[in-house]
């Protein structure tokens, strides 16, 4: 559990997470990439150029697909002035655990 706790932190620098972020909701735009973890995966519209390189950094899987939705336990959704991620989980993450990842600042529940 530790080692997702570690990833998902990375997770939220590399959405651009950040708890004192204050923005109006970003346009919906068209999902351009995701980075795969073991446990989560994390989706990332046009605005975050770096979105790859970081992942690729990170030693995850960059795809230029949208993360699989079968299976997903829940879901912290990210909006920013420059855009959005959407973070999903799979089991054996439990939906309890989502919720304390997206309050701990990856985003709102949905």
């Amino acid at each position: 559990m530790t080692r997702l706790w570690v990833i998902l932190l990375v997770l939220g620098a590399l959405t651009g997470s950040s708890m004192v972020e204050a923005a109006e909701p970003a346009q919906k735009r068209k999902v351009v990439g995701s980075c795969a973890f073991p446990r989560t995966c994390a989706d990332y519209d046009d605005s975050r150029e770096d979105a790859k390189q970081k992942c690729e950094a990170l030693k995850s899987v960059w795809k230029v697909t949208a993360c699989p939705k079968a299976k997903v336990v829940a879901t912290c959704v990210n909006d920013w002035s420059r855009g959005s991620s959407y973070t999903h989980f799979y089991p054996p993450t439990t939906r309890a655990e989502a919720k304390k990842l997206c309050d701990d600042g990856l985003g709102d529940l949905r």
